[in-house]
């Protein structure tokens, strides 16, 4: 799944992190807004990459949800389609219950 998510070097078997590093830097591009929803215990892509693409993107968002892994939109549906419609009416200005919310200038808040 890496593989897939990453630039990869297929000979040397690892990740091209010259390519990931260009990637990482147009980050600063995103002029939109945005909202990162992650799983707390993801196994594939730790939360911690959530935090950082947090930090990499000026003025996301990123809520974490307890208790969900990777696919989050089969483990907890019902909470992803709050996230999706509030965040597309301007509306998500609190934390869903149980989750926490983090902003780029690293403030956060849980419920």
């Amino acid at each position: 799944m890496l593989r897939q998510a990453v630039p990869w070097r297929e000979k040397e078997h690892r990740p091209n992190w010259a390519a990931i590093k260009r990637l990482e830097a147009d980050y600063r591009n995103i002029d939109v807004p945005c909202v990162i929803v992650w799983g707390q215990c993801d196994e594939t892509l730790p939360l911690s990459m959530g935090y950082k693409l947090k930090d990499q993107i000026a003025g996301a968002r990123l809520i974490v949800l307890p208790d969900t892994m990777h696919s989050i939109q089969t483990e907890r549906p019902q909470e992803c389609v709050q996230i999706i419609r509030e965040f597309g009416t301007g509306s998500l200005n609190h934390a869903l219950p149980q989750t926490q919310i983090a902003t780029s200038a690293g403030s956060s808040a849980g419920n």
